[in-house]
């Protein structure tokens, strides 16, 4: 039993294989993919995505996107794919630090409000991770 994992980013597929199980951050929460999970179509938010098959677990740090589950298959269309591997914590502790204290100068009716959210939601993703 298991489901295709297609990861695509702006610049390429970054993740084709199939699965037993999967784990994303969706819009609303973590969420779950088995064979035979009903359709949908959910926003992810950036998060970690563990994937369990027959090579074992994968962790990656995906960004922010669309996600699209069937009885078969889950395609995530993110801006962002990272091994969690490869993430620099010190670095992404000092993102998170950066991107609160603008966070907390910029008024929600600012036109940059939304894209400093994405930036303290990518550098806890990646604190987390």
């Amino acid at each position: 039993m298991s489901i295709a994992v297609k990861i695509v980013t702006p610049n390429t597929t970054a993740y084709d294989n199939a699965a037993s199980e999967v784990q994303f951050p969706g819009f609303l929460g973590q969420m779950g993919a088995l064979e035979g999970h009903a359709q949908l179509l959910t926003l992810s938010k950036p998060g970690v995505i563990t994937i369990m098959s027959d090579r074992g677990t994968e962790r990656y740090l995906i960004g922010k996107g669309f996600a699209e589950l069937n009885s078969t298959s889950l395609s995530l269309l993110v801006d962002l794919f990272e091994t969690v591997d490869s993430i620099d914590k010190d670095k992404a502790r000092s993102e998170l630090i950066e991107a609160e204290e603008e966070l907390s100068r910029t008024a929600p009716a600012d036109e940059r409000h939304q894209f400093v959210v994405d930036r303290v939601e990518l550098a806890r993703a990646r604190v987390e991770a």
